[in-house]
């Protein structure tokens, strides 16, 4: 379970950088993977944005570093064609991008419990949905959005740095059935 969820900081920049760089490194001997690639996307400078803009979210266990996810307080550009439910225009929308767990901490439910717990925050500040896409292929990271409740919308061609053109699968939660599921 995780201890804690924090804001990083300028000081958390370091091992920030190690954390996305050691699962980036995983993505080697990972049936399933967001396929980013460390320097390009994440990169150290847009990691430092993320830092100083305050949204980079730590889920910390036992003082380490298990999980970390980027909460947009705005939607996405390259969503805002997408066939939402709550599009951003009639209800204010969270976007979460870059949510990875340590390979230390898999498979002891910290995803679950770190999104839970960000899930709830995001209802605290008021948003009424969170959007988020899945590279195509991440079955792992669809099974795990799908059973905290978020559905599925459609598919969407977006433009990455690393990649280039990919498709991604986008999708919803509505935060007022927050209550009923965690």
């Amino acid at each position: 379970m995780i201890d804690g969820l924090i804001n990083a900081t300028l000081e958390d920049l370091p091992r920030v950088c190690r954390f996305y760089k050691t699962v980036c490194d995983k993505q080697a001997t990972d049936r399933y993977t967001p396929r980013w690639h460390y320097g390009i996307y994440p990169a150290e400078d847009e990691l430092k944005r993320h830092v100083l803009s305050r949204e980079l979210l730590l889920g910390l266990e036992g003082g380490g570093l298990a999980a970390a996810l980027v909460l947009l307080e705005h939607e996405d550009e390259e969503y805002r064609d997408a066939p939402w439910q709550y599009p951003e225009a009639s209800n204010r929308v969270c976007v979460w991008h870059l949510f990875a767990v340590s390979p230390v901490y898999r498979g002891r439910h910290m995803g679950k419990d770190m999104l839970s717990r960000v899930l709830r925050l995001c209802r605290q500040r008021g948003f009424r949905a969170v959007h988020l896409d899945v590279t195509k292929g991440n079955d792992a990271a669809e099974r795990l959005y799908t059973r905290l409740g978020f559905r599925f919308v459609g598919e969407k061609d977006v433009f990455y740095e690393d990649t280039g053109v990919m498709s991604v699968r986008l999708f919803e939660y509505d935060l007022q059935y927050l209550e009923e599921t965690l």
